[in-house]
């Protein structure tokens, strides 16, 4: 129905308006969500439904960690700014100060997130940010035939992403520098391994 898309920011108290100047980088983010939801599932939202907790976990880090990129782009920036409440912002600017290998399946997959954020922002930085938010997006639709190709299963992970950004980055003779990036990034050995392999 219509709105089924949409998102609310609540205000404290009926007579506040809402400060749109403070909370741009949480609209942007939220507009993130959008981009990844029509690239990634072309607006069916039964393409989320995952077979495992372990894949339904990596797809959300995903989701968040490209929202966020988004959002770097759309307000050129860091991410650095007055969101305080969107969730730990403070500890996602961009880039993170941490590497995939220091992160675990048991904590918040916003920190997968972050990882993935600070990877394509650093591409970003050399190719720019406006060319791999359209790489990013060609990517996401690819990505949708790998999350369905392992079943919507465990063996969905971020390695998955990282090729289909590398094949983008061939396409421009840049296939190195996006494969060690990545590699750069998620450096814990499922990930690194398949990677290592793309380039």
């Amino acid at each position: 129905h219509k709105g089924f898309r949409s998102f609310f920011i609540e205000k404290e108290g009926y007579d506040l308006k809402l400060p749109v100047a403070l909370n741009y980088t949480i609209i942007a983010h939220e507009f993130g969500h959008n981009i990844f939801d029509k690239a990634f599932t072309a607006r069916d939202p039964k393409i989320y439904k995952a077979n495992s907790k372990e894949a339904s976990y990596i797809l959300s880090g995903m989701n968040e960690g490209c929202a966020d990129f988004f959002a770097s782009v759309a307000t050129a920036s860091s991410l650095k700014g007055p969101s305080d409440s969107l969730v730990a912002m403070e500890k996602r600017v961009l880039p993170v100060n941490f590497t995939s290998s220091h992160l675990t399946k048991r904590e918040s997959y916003y920190r997968w997130g972050s990882v993935l954020a600070s990877c394509l922002n650093e591409i970003a930085m050399k190719v720019g940010r406006i060319e791999v938010a359209l790489q990013l997006y060609k990517a996401l639709e690819f990505l949708r035939e790998d999350w369905e190709n392992v079943e919507r299963g465990d063996f969905f992970d971020y390695h998955y992403l990282a090729k289909r950004m590398i094949e983008m980055g061939a396409k421009n003779n840049l296939r190195t520098f996006y494969g060690e990036t990545f590699q750069k990034w998620f450096d814990d050995s499922l990930n690194s391994s398949h990677i290592s392999s793309y380039y």
